[in-house]
């Protein structure tokens, strides 16, 4: 009988660690980021990094290129099919939101098992463009630590923020809605599988 307790009791524990932890992925997921346009400062150029379908990133951009935070803007992203590029119509997006067309350009990325090599590359191309201190707009759950680090090997001043509301979206009931949910798995696993190969640290 008192193996059987400790059996139970090791259960109960292991689920309740795993409810727990359930719980906490946004936490452990979602980047403390800045959300206050007031307090980012000024760059040599802002980079519309994002993947979130439902963000309204490219308002807040608009919002941030108004206010004088950088002059020019780049828009990134990977394939999304043969030869299509999301960057391509967020650039789209921006001008037809006021955003002259001169200042605003594209960088398409290729398609990678993780994001580790498409980092270094932005960075790489922000030093090849002379700007020294840069912007990027990312979705919550962006690997901050891998951004800032292949930037620095650059030499390179890297400020970061994401769209107030989709912090708050995807804080809020989270494990209520399937987009949100299937997010904040894909960005756990991701953290997780990233860390048990060198190429993706």
């Amino acid at each position: 009988m008192r193996w059987l307790r400790i059996f139970i009791c090791g259960g109960l524990l292991l689920l309740l660690a795993g409810i727990v932890g359930f719980f906490s992925l946004p936490w452990l997921v979602i980047s403390p980021l800045p959300t206050d346009a007031e307090q980012l400062p000024a760059a040599d150029v802002m980079i519309h990094w994002i993947e979130l379908s439902r963000s309204q990133t490219d308002e807040w951009v608009v919002q941030l290129y108004q206010q004088g935070k950088a002059n020019k803007i780049i828009c990134v992203s990977s394939r999304v099919s043969w030869d299509v590029y999301a960057a391509d119509f967020t650039r789209q997006h921006l001008i037809a939101l006021g955003v002259p067309a001169e200042n605003v350009g594209t960088l398409r990325l290729e398609q990678e098992a993780c994001v580790a090599p498409n980092i270094k590359r932005v960075a790489e191309f922000v030093k090849v463009q002379g700007w020294q201190r840069t912007l990027m707009i990312t979705d919550p759950t962006a690997k901050t630590s891998q951004l800032i680090k292949y930037f620095q090997q650059q030499r390179l001043s890297l400020f970061l923020t994401c769209v107030p509301q989709d912090r708050d979206e995807l804080m809020y009931q989270w494990w209520k809605s399937h987009w949100k949910l299937q997010w904040i798995m894909k960005s756990a696993i991701g953290v997780l599988l990233d860390s048990m190969y060198a190429e993706c640290r």
